[in-house]
């Protein structure tokens, strides 16, 4: 009869419901379950071998913790809670290139560190807008004026319900330069 008590499968614990109360500490639990704590050296090389320094060295060493890698839910938030504003971002981008090209002359050489420069100012301030879930592209050409003509186009596949794009034109006297800045949301 022991034998036989022994054979009985035993009813599994249900797993608690992300929506119980007290249920958030055992889920957490199990997400970090599978989570490395990897120790990282502070200061990398200095155990090497040769010598009788290297317990000297070895003691010298400050070693730390990785953080733990949290497994996060979904959100499917499938719209942003703040969408792209276009005549916002105009303004900015206005701004960032009249102070970036403004008074200077164009030269070949640098008109792509120049060109560089804007864009990165650009994306930075786009970014400072904090428009959830965006990603963006930003393009900033440089053109010498030399009495020619240019017609510029770009193509991309866009969602015209949350995607959106801004384009600038600011001339100087030697240089016209074009801003682009392409928004698409992440779902």
């Amino acid at each position: 009869m022991g034998d036989e008590e022994d054979k009985v499968p035993r009813k599994k614990s249900r797993r608690p419901s992300m929506f119980e109360v007290d249920a958030f500490p055992q889920l957490m639990k199990e997400r970090m379950r599978g989570v490395s704590h990897d120790v990282v050296c502070v200061e990398p090389g200095i155990l090497e071998e040769g010598g009788d320094d290297d317990v000297a060295k070895a003691e010298s060493v400050v070693w730390k913790a990785s953080l733990p890698k949290f497994k996060f839910a979904n959100t499917y938030r499938m719209e942003p809670k703040k969408k792209f504003l276009t005549n916002i971002v105009k303004t900015k981008i206005e701004q960032i290139l009249k102070d970036g090209v403004q008074g200077t002359e164009y030269e070949p050489d640098l008109g792509r560190a120049l060109a560089l420069s804007v864009a990165t100012d650009i994306l930075a301030a786009v970014k400072k807008m904090e428009f959830d879930r965006y990603k963006y592209i930003v393009g900033v050409i440089l053109i010498e004026k030399a009495g020619q003509g240019i017609h510029m186009s770009s193509r991309c596949l866009l969602d015209d319900k949350w995607d959106n794009w801004v384009s600038v034109v600011y001339e100087t006297a030697t240089c016209v330069a074009l801003a682009s800045v392409f928004a698409m949301y992440y779902e």
